[in-house]
């Protein structure tokens, strides 16, 4: 088995693979490149976002990855800490969008607590796997409303760091 120069290992011709001379060759290469970690992008923020509304507006989270294929997927891990709901019986809703639009639907459990005199402070996080389909430049934030009950809501209460990991996938 033969080398590159940068030490990446790769099957020639002349390569015995599973016992198959030259058949598995492609195949051999190939596999070598499907499910690996390509690059690695973190997005961070302490800065709070907060609503009173049901419409959704963007948070401070965001991450940005321009992938390196067509074919790659890309793994999105996020943790919103510091999640505050004042009192009432309402619901904090958050969703993933790239490049501004939902690709995900509610997903911090919709966190709700039916007491209507305390706050609640959690923390929600996601994990998703996108399929862009693109080599352009790809913008990853979350998105913050306020659901049943309209109260105030926030994220990154009390410069409570939230993040987000982006991993391109062959």
């Amino acid at each position: 088995m033969a080398t590159t120069a940068a030490g990446t290992p790769y099957v020639e011709s002349s390569d015995l693979v599973a016992n198959y001379p030259g058949v598995s060759l492609a195949l051999a290469n190939h596999i070598d490149t499907i499910g690996k970690v390509l690059q690695v992008v973190m997005g961070s923020t302490s800065t709070p976002t907060e609503t009173s509304s049901s419409t959704y507006s963007n948070t401070a989270l965001t991450a940005t990855i321009t992938p390196s294929a067509t074919s790659s997927k890309v793994l999105i891990l996020v943790s919103h800490a510091g999640i505050l709901k004042s009192a009432g019986n309402t619901d904090v809703l958050l969703r993933l969008t790239r490049d501004g639009t939902a690709i995900t639907g509610d997903w911090a459990g919709k966190i709700n607590y039916n007491d209507s005199t305390t706050p609640i402070m959690a923390s929600a996080g996601t994990n998703y796997l996108d399929s862009p389909a693109a080599t352009t430049a790809l913008v990853y934030r979350t998105q913050l409303a306020s659901g049943a009950n309209v109260a105030k809501v926030t994220v990154s209460r009390g410069s409570s760091l939230s993040t987000m990991i982006l991993m391109e996938v062959s």
